[in-house]
């Protein structure tokens, strides 16, 4: 797992905290492939208001909040067209790990796992985001 600083922002809903990831943005066969992120949140952690884990919950929640109805009623059948009509809604990050930066555009959160919140075995939370986008660009550090 490599430890990068994520940086994200969705029409001004954003966060900024420090996840692990298994694999680098990648291609497979053209298209970019999800990056799946985890989120270590440590026994005891409170989620303050204005604390980043609550930005972070608030990205989520206005992306789950527009559900699959929003993306229905778009009765569009070229994709340039869907793309122009969801681009809005998307948002972007900065992921930077110690060599590299990553720019990734039209990023959405696809897949979201809370664990299993069983504090008999561990009072630890951990949090995984498998995010989708359309672009991802890479600088050397």
């Amino acid at each position: 797992m490599t430890n990068v600083r994520f940086e994200c922002d969705f029409s001004g809903v954003g966060f900024c905290l420090d996840f692990q990831v298994g694999e680098l943005p990648h291609k497979v066969d053209d298209k970019w492939q999800p990056l799946k992120t985890v989120l270590l949140i440590p026994d005891g952690y409170q989620v303050e208001e204005d604390s980043e884990i609550a930005k972070l919950y608030a990205v989520l929640a206005k992306v789950y909040d527009l559900g699959g109805d929003t993306f229905q009623k778009m009765q569009v059948d070229d994709p340039k067209a869907v793309l122009d009509e969801v681009a809005p809604l998307l948002g972007t990050a900065t992921m930077t790990s110690d060599s590299v930066e990553w720019t990734l555009e039209g990023l959405w959160p696809h897949q979201i796992n809370f664990g299993d919140l069983c504090y008999s075995t561990s009072s630890e939370m951990e949090i995984e985001v498998l995010w989708r986008f359309f672009n991802a660009t890479e600088r050397k550090l």
